[in-house]
Parts: structure tokens; sequence; C-alpha cells
């Protein structure tokens, strides 16, 4: 690594309670990622306005400081450890799974395991950073590249996934991004291009105000009542509302969340050859349970490769995909802040916006 500047695009190498983070700056973002743990975004914060935008669970760093857990969980050790932020989903999504015997915890195996890293480049103008991990129980190898330049308040993400087995393999993959309340509130709102949207009555949380097996828009969504509910708004803290609903046949993939208020807002486009559904999570301190404790108030929206949560439960439908033994797939994604309420009718890979005038 070159000489460590404090302006321009900059790499830090540092560590919290002992986990390896790398922290990746330009002139307007801040990318901390906890390598020593699923290499997962836990802070994306846009300078000028000193907004996080990523989801702290209320515990935060806590759940890393020398936990060990006293019972083993048939459900894995996710909410154990999961501190909020922007996480990879690989090879499964959704709740414990089992495949060729092989027994994998709720969202798959890279999320809790510590990655590799290598800097590609380490310019004033341009950062890049490779970061890498194996899976243990498939026979998978995933590699994500992040690069910033000092032009743009934009995250490039390129991905490269193995197989290095001498079988195919089936998988489910998924880009869990989770706001928190540093940044949505009631005044934000979503915006996604037309598709279709509905519930699954086997994931649908008590505390949604949806009715069971919908299909419907994000600005009309059936209510349980008969009423329609317009999914676009964030409800306020206290609302005690939780939802999940599914989302395909898109007629683009992004999305975007823009507090109307601050002027401030949050794009992610994708490729849609990979990742053709897009779920979408709300959780509004409605889970009394654990692990929230009616703690939680986020929004998750999910660029995922199946529509159906839970390996085992995609093959049997036949929406999980397949990637023959030795093949190399890739894929990326692009996230870009920006500073505007007009309505976006498209985001470019190369983080270009579009606006309706």
């Amino acid at each position: 690594m070159n000489k460590q500047r404090n302006y321009g695009c900059r790499i830090t190498e540092c560590s919290i309670q002992g986990y390896k983070v790398v922290v990746l700056e330009n002139s307007s973002l801040r990318i901390s990622v906890l390598v020593g743990m699923g290499a997962g975004i836990f802070e994306l914060l846009y300078k000028p306005t000193d907004t996080d935008f990523m989801y702290r669970d209320n515990l935060g760093f806590e759940r890393l400081n020398g936990f060990i857990p006293t019972v083993r969980s048939d459900k894995g050790n996710y909410w154990d450890y999961n501190i909020g932020g922007w996480y990879e989903l690989f090879p499964n999504s959704g709740g414990a799974t089992e495949i060729d015997g092989a027994q994998i915890g709720r969202h798959g195996e890279v999320i809790l395991v510590p990655w590799e890293y290598s800097i590609i480049e380490d310019s004033q103008n341009e950062i890049r950073v490779k970061f890498t991990a194996n899976t243990i129980r498939t026979p998978f190898m995933i590699e994500r590249t992040i690069s910033l330049n000092n032009m743009q308040s934009a995250l490039f993400i390129e991905e490269k996934l193995t197989n290095k087995g001498k079988t195919d393999m089936p998988f489910l993959w998924g880009h869990h991004v989770t706001f928190g309340n540093a940044f949505i509130n009631q005044n934000c709102l979503i915006r996604i291009p037309e598709g279709k949207i509905y519930n699954n009555p086997a994931y649908i949380p008590s505390a949604s105000r949806l009715k069971s097996g919908a299909i419907g828009s994000l600005n009309k969504f059936p209510g349980k009542s008969g009423e329609y509910v317009d999914l676009s708004k964030i409800p306020p803290q206290n609302s005690k509302v939780a939802e999940m609903l599914f989302i395909d046949q898109l007629e683009n993939s992004w999305f975007t969340v823009a507090d109307m208020e601050k002027g401030i807002g949050f794009a992610l486009t994708w490729d849609e050859e990979m990742f053709d559904s897009l779920w979408f999570c709300e959780e509004f301190e409605a889970s009394t349970g654990y692990p929230f404790y009616g703690n939680a108030y986020y929004l998750a929206l999910e660029p995922q490769v199946s529509k159906t949560p839970r390996l085992s439960n995609a093959i049997k439908d036949g929406s999980a995909k397949t990637i023959k033994a030795g093949q190399t797939l890739e894929t990326w994604l692009t996230a870009v802040v920006y500073q505007d309420i007009r309505n976006i009718s498209d985001v470019k890979r190369s983080g270009e916006l579009e606006f309706i005038e």
C-alpha cells in the first residue's frame, strides 16, 4: 500500500473488538467493512450530511466482544453475532437448511467467517480492495471487489463465484441491505420499478398489515381489512409493524430510498441476470421476543437470486440457481448516494442517475 493519505481516496486498516476492519473513503463516502466476520458493510456514511445509511443493532459491537454461546442453536448463530448493515447471504438465504448432507445455518456460511483481503489499487483518485472467502461445508469461493473513485458518491461492487467441487451445486445468493433509523423515518419514500409484488403466507409476520397471499403494487397493496396500504412510505417509530414481501418480474433492477424532507437518498442497481428477485423486509419495533425485544427499527431491501427463502425449498420449486463444477460466475452491484427529491427514472451501473423532469 502507498503512503497513507488523509485526503482524496484512502484506505485505513484497523480492528474493532479484535476483528479486522478495512475502511474505504473518498471525499464524500466512508465505507467500513468488517473483514473479520462476513466482510459486511457496517457503515456507509455520507460525509456532507453525516448520514450513516446502515442499520446498527441495539447491542452493536458488544455482540463481538468475545461472546461464546452456552447452548447450540438448531437454527445457527446468525442472530447472536449480527450487528446490522449490508451483508452477503450465501449459499443460503433465509432459515437454516440442509443440502447434500451439509447443514447450513440462517443466511449461509460466509456471513460469520473471516474473509481475506488484498489492496488492488490505492491512489488519490481511486481505491479497489478485493475480499475473498472460502466456504467450509460447501465447495465455493466468493470474491468481492469494492471500489471508490473521488469523482462520485458511488460504491462499485464486482463479484466472482467459483465452484471448486467436481459436482454441480445449487445455491442461493443475496445482498441484505439494511437501513436503520440514522436514515429512515416517516419522511422517507421507497421507489421501485414496476414488478410483481406479493406476500407468501409461509413468511408473513404476525404484525403484518397486509392480506395474506395478496398481490399488489408498492403504493397500493391489499390490507387485512379491505383497505389499501401504501408500502412506499416508511412507518414511524413505535408503529409496531413488520412486513415480508417478494418482488420479481421487475421492469428494471434498481430501488431508491429517499428522505424527502432532508433531500438525501440512496440508490442501488444490480445485475438482473443474477439477482432477478427483490425481497422487501420491514421491522418497526414489532418483534418483542428474541432477538430484537422491541428494539429493531429497520428496512431491508435485498436483491436475491430466488423468490424463495431457504435453499432446500428453492431447490424443490426450481427457483435455486446452479453453478457447474469448476465454473466461475460474475456479477455486480452499484450503490449511489444523492441529494435530490426528484423522482428517479433509472440508476446506471456507472453510478449515473436519470431523473423524471
